[in-house]
C-alpha cells in the first residue's frame, strides 16, 4: 500500500523548491508505476481466455462490480470521454464493431496505446524532474 504524501500534505514544500521537486518525483515515479501496472493487466486481458470471457460478459450486461473496468468497457466511454479530448485514435464503438471479440481487442488496443502515451509524457516529466535536482 502507498504511503506517498502530495505538496499539498506538507509545509516543506512550500517552503523549499527542492522539497517539491522530490515530493513530484515520487508522484510521477508512483503514477508511472500505476500505468505500468495498468498495461500488464490489460496485455494479461488479451492473454488469459477466463478474463477474456469475464469481459465478454460484462460488456453484455453493460455494467459489473468493478468500476474502473466496467467504464472501460462501456458503450458509454466515448460520450464520458468527450470528442474533444479523443486524441488520434478515437475510442472504439460497440456498434462499429462485428462481434464481440473484435471490439473488446480494439478497445483494449486502444486503452495500451493511451496508456503508453501517458507512460512516456509522465517519462519525460520524471526525467526533467531528475535533471532539475541534479542540477538544483
Amino acid at each position: 500500500m502507498k504511503q506517498t504524501r502530495g505538496p499539498s500534505d506538507t509545509e516543506f514544500g512550500d517552503l523549499c523548491e527542492v522539497f517539491r521537486l522530490l515530493e513530484l518525483r515520487g508522484e510521477y515515479a508512483s503514477f508511472i508505476v500505476d500505468l505500468e501496472s495498468e498495461l500488464a493487466f490489460l496485455r494479461h486481458i488479451a492473454d488469459c481466455n477466463l478474463c477474456w470471457e469475464e469481459v465478454k460478459m460484462m460488456v453484455n450486461r453493460e455494467g459489473g462490480e468493478d468500476t474502473w473496468w466496467r467504464n472501460l468497457f462501456s458503450g458509454m466511454l466515448p460520450e464520458i470521454l468527450g470528442e474533444d479530448q479523443v486524441s488520434v485514435e478515437p475510442c472504439p464503438r460497440l456498434d462499429d464493431y462485428g462481434d464481440l471479440d473484435a471490439f473488446i481487442a480494439a478497445r483494449v488496443r486502444w486503452r495500451i496505446h493511451r496508456v503508453e502515451g501517458i507512460r512516456g509524457d509522465a517519462e519525460i516529466e520524471l526525467a526533467d524532474l531528475q535533471d532539475r535536482l541534479s542540477s538544483g
